[in-house]
């Protein structure tokens, strides 16, 4: 099942303009989206829901990837909060991590996972994305809408890992959004997604949950 973000794109990006003009206008009109409040940063915009076993090998061989090109990245290598990411991310870590929860290898994920990351912390956002692979979950991901150099490391690191072939298939089911506070978005992405992860106090998550999520 493909979902269309197309009503919530900035005009700058024609492509995804061009989306915009198949969807259909009652649901611009049921959610009353702003194109210029949302911008797509990395990811596909027509993200598949189709979850994956716990502890993917294809996922775990991604991770491992990314953790090598983080820290073989000299701009990355200047934040200490990504290299520790980076360390977190190592194959033996992963391994590890696999032994101690005990899952069941004929679990999957619940389908397309919802990450509200918060805006204080520039590397919570690659932790959630990695807790939503490892679970066998499509994932969007909101990042900080203040811009922070360390997140923009990552994302670029990412979107390159994305062009490697034996990694293309899993840029299908994931993608990072950036937009400033809207309860018109955080709605429309809280109806096409199955499950939420909030990061962040009561109150946020009081605001979120009055939003409902998918019934499939």
């Amino acid at each position: 099942m493909a979902v269309s973000f197309a009503p919530i794109l900035k005009e700058r990006d024609l492509k995804l303009l061009e989306e915009l003009k198949s969807l259909k206008q009652e649901v611009v009109a049921m959610y009353k989206i702003n194109k210029k409040d949302f911008l797509k940063i990395v990811g596909n915009i027509e993200i598949k829901n189709e979850p994956t076993v716990l502890f993917d090998k294809k996922i775990c061989e991604f991770l491992e990837q990314l953790s090598n090109d983080i820290l073989k990245d000299k701009q990355a290598r200047k934040f200490s909060d990504i290299i520790s990411f980076a360390f977190w991310c190592r194959k033996s870590n992963i391994s590890n991590l696999s032994k101690k929860l005990n899952y069941d290898l004929l679990r999957v994920g619940r389908g397309i996972l919802f990450h509200i990351t918060p805006s204080n912390v520039p590397i919570n956002f690659a932790f959630s994305f990695v807790f939503g692979l490892l679970t066998g979950n499509c994932n969007i991901v909101r990042v900080p809408s203040k811009t922070f150099i360390q997140v923009e490391i990552i994302l670029r690191i990412i979107k390159n890992i994305f062009k490697i072939k034996k990694f293309k298939n899993i840029e299908k089911y994931n993608l990072f959004i950036r937009y400033d506070k809207n309860e018109s978005i955080t709605s429309y992405l809280s109806s096409i997604c199955n499950i939420r992860l909030i990061w962040g106090g009561d109150k946020t998550i009081d605001e979120v949950r009055k939003f409902k999520l998918s019934p499939n």
